[in-house]
């Protein structure tokens, strides 16, 4: 009686390797893919904190009048441009204590990225001189 064989075949070993191989290869991808993922994430935090920061500054720090600032902070460009608002008809503006503001802050990457973060909001300052 002839005995069978044990173990594997060259073959076999080969295709396990292989098969092996393109497994791994796409977990590194799928890996890669999971980091730029999170740096990504985490630039746009740090850009809409820098943007929150600034637009809390409108009206402290940043004056309350049509103009534009920017600036840079912690690797981020910023830009802050508060213009009257333009979202009510002249006479109904007019008829308001206060004047309306529309506050528009602009933030992205120092390095050239295009990504970018982008608030909008309308405050409201004493009428004053017009």
């Amino acid at each position: 009686m002839r005995a069978e064989p044990s173990g594997f075949t060259l073959v076999e070993v080969l295709v396990a390797l292989v098969l092996t191989a393109l497994a791994g290869a796409a977990v590194m991808q799928l890996l890669g893919a999971s980091i730029r993922g999170q740096d990504r994430a985490e630039r746009l935090t740090l850009a809409t904190l820098v943007a929150e920061s600034k637009m809390a500054e409108v009206g402290a720090s940043i004056s309350l009048r049509p103009g534009t600032l920017q600036g840079s902070d912690t690797g981020i460009d910023w830009e802050v441009r508060v213009a009257p608002y333009a979202g009510l008809p002249p006479e109904r503006l007019s008829a308001l204590p206060v004047r309306a503001f529309a506050v528009e802050v602009v933030t992205r990457w120092a390095n050239g990225r295009d990504d970018r973060v982008v608030l909008r909001t309308i405050r409201l300052g004493p009428r004053g001189d017009e």
